[in-house]
């Protein structure tokens, strides 16, 4: 998929306000330039609050950093969370991000699930300037009510697949033949592919394994080869563990030089 922002692996901190020692903002300014998308989870209550930190200043934050990094995308993936008893209300979530000046014209809307995805360059350029794509899963149904999810805030599974994310010790993920295969939930699309990286409940000294150079890249690389598909979200806990941004870049490097090849191939006159 070399025309959409799948062209680059993303290292995604599935919960860093909760068993990460990690601030939003910090976290941000951690990632290596080279990773050009960036990732952050959060708990999407009914009373509408990031976790512990209003939404708001998380996002007044999250906006201040794109304003200062010009070249940055961020991809937020929200599970919608109703575990207080009361219905989660998007229409609600998104008033809250109209009271950060600009954020919301930074959105990027993709209107069909069938319609390609723009490059990481067409967001980026300063005439567009989409550079926030948000996803939500476990909550409103896009499909049968669009009126419960605002222009933006697309249904995670409209286009994306992942694996098992019940996983209760390494030796599970470290089991490829189950943990490569991907979950069918009968909407979702392979325009995104994640694999789940973590055991449940968080264990840090399962993330120092699983967040290794060499696990990482042994996970995504046969995954990617028995599935037939690049992998675009690789989500863990505790991302300071381990050498994922290391890895991330370096999967990036070789991924943009392999696809930057196969264009010069193509491109190259005939031999006579």
């Amino acid at each position: 998929m070399v025309s959409s922002t799948t062209d680059y692996l993303c290292l995604l901190n599935r919960m860093c306000l909760f068993n990460s020692p990690i601030f939003i903002l910090y976290l941000l300014c951690a990632w290596l330039r080279r990773l050009t998308i960036n990732f952050i989870y959060f708990s999407l209550k009914g009373i509408c609050t990031l976790g512990p930190r209003d939404v708001v200043d998380v996002m007044q934050n999250v906006n201040t950093f794109l304003n200062e990094n010009p070249s940055e995308v961020i991809i937020f993936i929200y599970e919608v969370n109703n575990d207080v008893d009361e219905q989660v209300d998007l229409n609600l979530f998104y008033d809250k991000l109209l009271q950060v000046d600009g954020l919301v014209d930074k959105m990027y809307v993709h209107d069909d699930p069938d319609n390609p995805w723009p490059t990481l360059r067409e967001l980026t350029d300063p005439g567009f300037d989409k550079r926030i794509i948000m996803f939500h899963y476990n909550g409103p149904d896009c499909n049968n009510d669009p009126s419960a999810c605002p222009d933006g805030l697309h249904l995670y599974y409209n286009y994306a697949s992942d694996n098992n994310w019940s996983n209760n010790n390494v030796a599970s993920i470290e089991n490829r033949t189950n943990s490569c295969e991907l979950r069918s939930n009968g909407i979702n699309r392979n325009t995104f592919v994640g694999l789940n990286n973590f055991v449940s409940p968080p264990s840090q000294n399962s993330a120092q394994i699983l967040n290794g150079y060499s696990d990482a890249n042994d996970y995504v690389n046969t995954c990617s080869s028995m599935i037939g598909e690049d992998i675009n979200f690789l989500l863990v806990d505790y991302w300071s563990e381990g050498e994922l941004p290391r890895f991330t870049q370096d999967h990036n490097t070789a991924r943009a030089l392999q696809r930057r090849g196969r264009k010069l191939l193509r491109t190259e006159p005939t031999q006579r």
